[in-house]
């Protein structure tokens, strides 16, 4: 008698599977076996067998662990435009990242060197001679704070805002136990302004902070100087920083330039790099090595699931990958590929079930609600002219088993923008918000 495996442990020992993943994940391999899989899927795949496979075999797989069942685990395609999109509370995590997360808490593991490989990966990209995680932007202001001593803070009145995904700067400064000292007004500061920085502050900036990217620029190098005239430490909380350009992203603060420019920074994981909750301290100033050890003390460091995750994400969004999964890819495409993919959804949505007319269109949107508001990236979109509001806006919501589609809404028209939706989530777009399979809307586009 034939056995039939009914689970993938059969097929595939678990040990074997993780060793393959861990040889894959090393970085000039994985470079070349990407490469190859690429060029074999553009020589001999036609995209479609490629993704009709993949998606049977997610199925396969969700059928195996039963994920397909569990409750609560709703799957939401931004298709606003927006990144930062309310009520939205987390961004996506690269699929490797999110391993190392699972992979580090599922073992036996020695935080004490898993953070000493984090932080070196850290210190190389960051190009700072001490980098240290913390839990959170106010762990890691408090750390420093008692590391160099700092009795006062001075920072501008605009700079304390809530940014989401961090809190509220206000309660957040005012929590150290020090004395605040803010200048400026909501609209900025003068370089004037911060001629009451004395020695031992603590001079704080925030980033982003509703001004433009000039003048946020200018305000936080004022206030850099001030910190080296008076011999305080300048401290720049970047929520966003990153460490590499890309050519289609807005011009986000490089982490390593303030560095460099002597400032300590403090940059969340869980915003732009695609890690987990948490932030990195990187910088040359000594008290850093200080804040380190208080943060050790407090337990307020992070886990060893949450620093192997860190690490692969920092890596992964130094590097570039070109993998459409992870915030450090979502918003790279570029712009004549989204044109291509607005205008082929829009001829197979137009004029189908509560849509009257789908028409190509491109504009403009910010990341986010402020203070991301001046940061802006071009897109485009598929513009619905809906025959049946109600009725689309129920295809929208999604079944139990179904993804919730979040769309832009602008003067009775419905906008599916797909700056931040994978190209390969477009069918499943289509199929919801038409009704149809997938063999069904095939011969359709056909």
């Amino acid at each position: 008698m034939i056995k039939i495996p009914r689970r993938l442990e059969d097929l595939v020992p678990s040990a074997a599977i993780e060793k393959v993943l861990d040889v894959l994940n090393q970085p000039e391999l994985y470079q070349t076996v990407k490469d190859a899989a690429k060029k074999s899927v553009q020589d001999y795949s036609p995209v479609e067998k490629v993704q009709s496979a993949w998606q049977q075999t997610r199925l396969w797989l969700e059928e195996l662990t039963g994920a397909s069942s569990q409750a609560g685990a709703v799957e939401i395609l931004n298709a606003t435009g927006s990144l930062f999109a309310s009520p939205l509370d987390g961004l996506p995590a690269s699929p490797l990242s999110a391993y190392g997360l699972a992979k580090a808490s599922t073992g036996f593991r020695d935080t004490s060197l898993q953070q000493q490989k984090a932080e070196h990966i850290a210190r190389e990209i960051a190009s700072a001679p001490h980098c240290v995680f913390a839990s959170a932007v106010s762990t890691a202001l408090g750390a420093l704070a008692s590391a160099s001593g700092a009795k006062r803070c001075v920072v501008a009145q605009c700079d304390l805002s809530s940014i989401g995904g961090i809190g509220n700067l206000v309660r957040i400064v005012n929590s150290i136990g020090w004395d605040v000292m803010t200048v400026g007004a909501s609209n900025g500061c003068t370089e004037d302004d911060w001629r009451i920085v004395e020695p031992g502050d603590l001079v704080l900036s925030v980033s982003p902070n509703g001004l433009t990217a000039q003048q946020s620029e200018s305000q936080s190098n004022a206030a850099l100087n001030a910190a080296k005239e008076k011999g305080a430490l300048a401290v720049q909380i970047l929520a966003d920083g990153i460490f590499t350009h890309s050519e289609t992203a807005p011009e986000f603060p490089l982490v390593d330039e303030r560095i460099a420019m002597g400032a300590v920074t403090i940059t969340p994981l869980n915003l732009l790099l695609g890690g987990p909750r948490g932030v990195v301290l990187a910088g040359g100033h000594d008290c850093l090595a200080e804040a380190a050890a208080v943060i050790a003390e407090l337990g307020t460091g992070l886990d060893a699931g949450q620093l192997e995750m860190a690490a692969r994400a920092l890596r992964i969004h130094a590097n570039g990958e070109e993998d459409e999964s992870g915030i450090a890819c979502l918003g790279a495409e570029r712009i004549e590929n989204l044109r291509d993919r607005v205008k082929r959804m829009a001829v197979q949505l137009n004029d189908f079930g509560p849509i009257e007319t789908a028409e190509a269109t491109e504009r403009s949107s910010p990341v986010g609600p402020a203070p991301w508001q001046n940061y802006v990236m071009k897109s485009c979109a598929v513009k619905l002219t809906p025959r049946d509001p109600k009725a689309l806006l129920e295809r929208l919501a999604g079944d139990a088993d179904q993804p919730r589609i979040m769309a832009a809404e602008e003067s009775g028209h419905f906008l599916l923008d797909l700056r931040f939706i994978p190209a390969s989530k477009d069918h499943l777009i289509v199929n919801q918000i038409t009704g149809l399979t997938d063999n069904v809307e095939s011969e359709v586009s056909q």
